[in-house]
C-alpha cells in the first residue's frame, strides 16, 4: 500500500476533523496556483479593456493569499 493510502487510512481514524483540514488544505495548495493564474488573467483583461479594476484585483489578492496562508512551514520540510 502506498504511503500516502496509508497515512490517510491512519490520520481518519486517529482524528476525523484533523484528516479532514489536512485533505482541504492539500487539494487548496494544487487548485490555488491554477486559480491565481486565472485571476491575473482576469485582471489583465479588465486593465486592457479600461474595466474595473477593484474586483479584479481584491480576487487575484485573495488567492495571493490563501497560497501564502498553505505553505508548509519552514521547518517541517527538512530530510
Amino acid at each position: 500500500m502506498r504511503n500516502a493510502w496509508t497515512l490517510f487510512r491512519v490520520l481518519t481514524r486517529a482524528d476525523r476533523p484533523l484528516a479532514l483540514a489536512w485533505w482541504t488544505v492539500l487539494v487548496l495548495r494544487g487548485v490555488l496556483p491554477p486559480l491565481f493564474a486565472v485571476a491575473t488573467g482576469v485582471v489583465v483583461a479588465a486593465v486592457q479593456h479600461g474595466g474595473p479594476l477593484g474586483p479584479s484585483l481584491a480576487a487575484a489578492g485573495a488567492v495571493f493569499i490563501l497560497i501564502q496562508a498553505t505553505v508548509p512551514p519552514r521547518g517541517c520540510m527538512t530530510s
